[in-house]
């Protein structure tokens, strides 16, 4: 069975110099504890979900509030929504 999960975004919470920020960013820019985010303009590389690399700077996760996103299934679709799970770290 095909399974697929596609336009996956999450709301999220990190820290960035020493205060707590949060926005919706694509699911694939939060990377086990870290949450990756481009240098200079990211509208296009957030409308496009590119997929980080390592010049891209970090942040340390605090938590995602909501993530949402569509899973596609042979012949039909599913809109799929989670909602708020803690990371677990040590600051």
């Amino acid at each position: 069975m095909f399974l697929q999960v596609i336009m996956s975004w999450c709301r999220a919470v990190w820290l960035e110099s020493n205060r707590e920020e949060e926005g919706v960013v694509p699911s694939c820019w939060i990377e086990e504890n870290t949450v990756r985010w481009p240098k200079g303009s990211a509208l296009r590389l957030l409308r496009q979900q590119t997929q980080p690399t390592h010049s891209w700077m970090q942040f340390q996760l605090i938590k995602i509030k909501f993530s949402s996103g569509m899973l596609i299934l042979p012949n039909t679709s599913v809109n799929l929504t989670v909602h708020a799970y803690p990371v677990l770290t040590l600051l």
